[in-house]
């Protein structure tokens, strides 16, 4: 699968000054609608339990939750799904 080039953002004192003057920043966009639909569809895999290549759960054992309300969570995500360890 082809990935897309992601093209860093340094903060500018602006960015900064807003940061301390509000305790937050909103930075511009850093991915692009593609990687983003990737990474969607990937944490889907990994919340089904799949794994790419050696990588294991953070947790031991991974039981895939059926509720389709429950919320969902991997630790260390990068560990076991190619696209989150390219992106991050």
């Amino acid at each position: 699968m082809a990935t897309s080039t992601i093209q860093p953002y340094i903060p500018t004192s602006r960015d900064i000054e807003s940061y301390w003057e509000n305790g937050y920043w909103i930075s511009p966009k850093l991915l692009d609608d593609d990687r983003i639909a990737r990474l969607r569809q990937e944490a889907e895999r990994a919340c089904a339990g799949e794994i790419d290549g050696e990588g294991a759960h953070f947790t031991g054992p991974f039981t895939p939750n059926v509720d389709p309300g429950a919320m969902k969570r991997i630790i260390d995500g990068w560990w076991v799904n190619n696209e989150v360890r390219d992106t991050v």
